[in-house]
């Protein structure tokens, strides 16, 4: 017999994604000494096989943070409970902040 792996999917909260990339992002050089706040935007979508995909990142021209973002992001690999409608999973598109202190 073939063991399947089957697990329960949890429902997305863009708390747990937020904390995600906040562990990965706070401390990294690229977001030390900061002479003023960053405010960066995610958008994404969650598609309706509960993976998070086609991520865009605004707030900076700084190709390098958006890089380093997009890549920690896709790193989340979480799978989440597509929403519903009618009954059939949908794609959902949402957008969170996250925003970076300056430090003196």
């Amino acid at each position: 017999s073939k063991n399947i792996l089957q697990s329960t999917l949890q429902p997305f909260s863009q708390d747990i994604i937020r904390k995600k990339m906040v562990n990965m992002l706070a401390g990294h050089d690229l977001f030390e000494g900061l002479d003023v706040n960053l405010q960066l935007r995610l958008s994404f979508v969650l598609d309706i096989d509960g993976l998070m995909k086609e991520v865009k990142i605004t707030g900076t021209d700084n190709e390098e943070i958006i890089l380093f973002t997009t890549l920690s992001f896709y790193s989340i690999t979480e799978v989440f409970q597509p929403k519903l409608s009618d009954g059939k999973p949908v794609r959902s598109p949402y957008t969170m902040p996250l925003t970076f202190m300056a430090t003196e």
